[in-house]
């Protein structure tokens, strides 16, 4: 990818497929695998320059103009040139998968936790200049609020939603309320 901005299709298919199976078992690279994924695709009509696929509303708009930079012909839908065009977040994403993949011992996923913490929209929110949150812990509450500092109150309601969360699981981790022998929060709303 340093070298060019076009990588070879077949060896780049054959990864992505071992990716795709390696990520049944850790679902976590799945976010990675899209600048794959747009890479393959970026020699399919109707891609924007980030190789996405354009809207409809987009694609109606260029066939009422009658635009052929991105209209299909057959040739197209035959098969994938041997090379095609790097999509930009690929090299992120690959220096993800590494950072992931660098360990020596492949990290431990529990599939059948002893314990669950829940945390729910119970007794607060986020989306004021204040926050709540509740974790269920065992069938016990714990419930937390305060004022977002400035920095946190001028951000969009979602990000102070999933902070709200985050800063609750966090805090619940070091009151030793989430031990090793509990390992996964489950998200209600």
């Amino acid at each position: 990818m340093r070298d060019s901005d076009t990588i070879d299709f077949k060896p780049l298919e054959s990864y992505r497929g071992f990716l795709i199976y390696i990520s049944r078992t850790y679902p976590a690279i799945t976010p990675y695998l899209k600048g794959i994924h747009l890479t393959l695709d970026s020699w399919r009509p109707w891609r924007d320059d980030d190789a996405w696929k354009l809207p409809l509303s987009e694609i109606k708009i260029a066939l009422a103009l009658k635009d052929t930079n991105n209209m299909p012909t057959n040739e197209l839908h035959d098969k994938p040139p041997l090379r095609v065009k790097v999509a930009p977040r690929l090299h992120e994403d690959i220096l993800a998968l590494v950072h992931l993949f660098s360990d020596m011992e492949p990290p431990k996923r529990t599939i059948r936790p002893k314990k669950c913490a829940e945390a729910m929209y119970m007794f607060g929110d986020a989306s004021g200049s204040g926050f709540g949150s509740s974790l269920m812990i065992e069938q016990e509450i714990y419930y937390h609020h305060g004022q977002w500092s400035t920095t946190f109150a001028s951000e969009t309601s979602n990000y102070r939603e999933l902070g709200n969360l985050l800063q609750a699981i966090a805090e619940a981790t070091s009151k030793g309320l989430l031990k090793n022998e509990l390992r996964a929060v489950c998200f209600h709303r």
